[in-house]
C-alpha cells in the first residue's frame, strides 16, 4: 500500500461544490425574453395552442376597411390635382391602374407627371391632404363596425397591423388618433407608404407587417376589399378576407373568405380559416 501523505488534500479547484467559481466565471449570456420564450420547452397544451388556430395576427388595409372606399372620389381627387397644377388630365385606364397603388408610384409611373423627387413629394402630399379631408366625413355606422371588430380581436389578444398606400406612417398615425383607434395598433405596426419601396401587388407591405406582429407569414390574415390583396397573399401563403368587394366575383375566388361587412366576421370564422392547415399538418 502507498503511504498516506502528510500533506492535506488541496481544496477543490472550483470551490466547495466544484462548480461555483467556474459558473461565476463562465456564466452563460442572458437571452432576451422573446428568445427565452422561443427556446423553452412548451407544455402539450401550450404546444397545441402554438400550432393551432389561436396564435395569429390580422393586417388591415386602411382604404376600404377602416375608411370607406370610394373609387369615384379617388378619381376626382386626381383630376382636381391635375387642374390645380396644370398637368395633363389622366386617362380612364390610368385612373384604374392607380387605384390602391402607392401615390408616389402613381404620380411618377402611372400618370408620368413628375420624375424629380421634390415634385413627386409635393404631389403625393397634396393627394394625401385631399384623402384626409375626405375621411372627415367618414360613415359613423361603418366606423362603429370597425371599432366593434377591433374590440373583438383585442379581447382574444390578437395583434393587429394596418397599412396604407396613400398616407405616410406619420399621417396614418394622426388619422388613427383622430378616429380614436391608436390603442389597437402598436407604433411599429402602423405601416405607411414611406415604409416600403413597392406597393401592391408586391408583397412587401405584408412581409413588413408580419415582422411587426412577430407572427409567421402563414399565421397572418389580411383584411382588404381589393383583388390586389388576394394576389399578394396568395404569392406568399398568407390568408385573405375580402370585405364588401367591389370587384367581379371571379376576381375574388382566391380569397379565403368574402363577406359583405366586418360585422359578419366572428372569431370562430377566423379560426376556421386555419383549421384545414392544422388537419393537414
Amino acid at each position: 500500500m502507498r503511504p498516506c501523505s502528510s500533506q492535506p488534500l488541496s481544496k477543490p479547484p472550483f470551490g466547495k461544490d466544484g462548480f461555483s467559481k467556474y459558473w461565476t466565471k463562465h456564466r452563460p449570456l442572458k437571452l432576451p425574453k422573446r428568445a427565452r420564450h422561443a427556446c423553452r420547452v412548451l407544455s402539450p397544451l401550450e404546444r397545441l395552442e402554438e400550432l393551432g388556430t389561436r396564435r395569429f395576427g390580422v393586417i388591415f388595409e386602411l382604404e376600404g376597411i377602416i375608411v370607406p372606399s370610394c373609387a369615384k372620389a379617388d378619381r376626382e381627387e386626381w383630376q382636381q390635382i391635375a387642374r390645380e397644377e396644370g398637368l395633363e388630365q389622366p386617362a380612364e385606364y390610368q385612373l384604374r391602374a392607380a387605384l390602391r397603388k402607392k401615390t408616389d408610384h402613381a404620380v411618377s409611373r402611372v400618370f408620368n407627371w413628375a420624375s424629380e423627387p421634390q415634385q413627386v413629394r409635393f404631389l403625393t402630399q397634396r393627394k394625401s391632404a385631399l384623402f384626409c379631408k375626405r375621411t372627415e366625413t367618414t360613415d359613423h355606422r361603418a366606423h362603429e363596425h370597425v371599432l366593434a371588430f377591433l374590440r373583438l380581436l383585442d379581447g382574444f389578444d390578437v395583434p393587429c397591423a394596418i397599412y396604407s398606400s396613400q398616407l405616410s406612417s406619420e399621417e396614418l398615425t394622426v388619422l388613427l388618433r383622430r378616429l380614436q383607434l391608436t390603442g389597437y395598433f402598436k407604433t411599429e405596426s402602423v405601416i405607411g407608404r414611406d415604409d416600403v419601396q413597392s406597393g401592391l401587388p408586391d408583397t412587401e407591405y405584408y412581409l413588413v407587417a408580419a415582422r411587426a406582429l412577430f407572427r409567421p407569414i402563414s399565421k397572418c390574415i389580411v383584411i382588404s376589399d381589393h383583388h390586389l390583396a388576394i394576389e399578394a397573399t396568395t404569392e406568399i401563403g398568407m390568408k385573405c378576407v375580402i370585405v364588401n368587394g367591389v370587384d367581379s366575383t371571379w376576381e375574388l375566388r382566391g380569397a379565403n373568405m368574402v363577406v359583405p361587412s366586418l360585422e359578419w366576421i366572428s372569431f370562430r370564422n377566423l379560426q376556421n380559416i386555419f383549421s384545414l392547415d392544422v388537419y393537414e399538418s
